[in-house]
């Protein structure tokens, strides 16, 4: 994989991995927005520090998403990426939630996990990003 900055953009060889900047943080705000409205149906307590600790999550599981996409040469490659690398995001959000968010205030954090991805998922093939 080759890695430059042109104009503005992170380029890389690769034909699915065209990235700016812009856009990458689009997609990170796009999906901290869907995923904390999902959380008003999940979590009991909207308290700001389950706000955050939801916030955080999903900024540190975009990293674990999208910088191994970047690598990503053919669709051969991308979409099995893609979809072992989302299903990781669920459950490594699902655990950080059920140690960092109280039982009481989150029930199912795995559901909700997987909830808020799939929606954020959705909303990322509808949108165009």
């Amino acid at each position: 994989m080759n890695l430059r900055f042109e104009s503005g953009q992170l380029k890389t060889s690769s034909v699915f991995s065209t990235v700016s900047v812009g856009r990458a943080v689009f997609r990170l705000c796009m999906t901290i927005a869907v995923e904390l409205a999902v959380c008003l149906i999940f979590l009991k307590n909207k308290n700001r520090k389950n706000l955050l600790i939801i916030g955080a999550a999903n900024c540190l599981t975009q990293l674990i998403l999208y910088i191994p996409l970047l690598s990503a040469d053919t669709a051969e490659m991308y979409y099995p990426l893609l979809i072992g690398f989302e299903a990781a995001v669920i459950f490594i959000e699902g655990f950080i939630y059920s140690r960092k968010i109280q039982s009481e205030d989150l029930k199912h954090p795995y559901y909700y996990s997987a909830a808020a991805n799939a929606l954020s998922f959705a909303a990322g093939l509808i949108l165009p990003v």
